[in-house]
């Protein structure tokens, strides 16, 4: 299982928006390739926290 975070976290901080900010940059512009380069990283924090959240609600007080 943390072998999935570590290659999903590398993908999504990573490989996703150089990809953006090298190849699509010139087509779409500077500041929305800086916008649409955040959005995986939104989802994965948005999921963290939902999860983290469920796990909590787990815990007896």
């Amino acid at each position: 299982m943390q072998k999935n975070i570590v290659i999903w976290d590398v993908i999504c901080y990573l490989v996703f928006p150089l990809f953006i900010w090298n190849f699509m940059r010139d087509t779409i512009g500077d500041y929305t390739a800086m916008l649409i380069s955040t959005i995986p990283e939104l989802f994965i924090r948005l999921f963290a926290f939902l999860e983290l959240n469920r796990l909590i609600s787990l815990v007896p007080l």
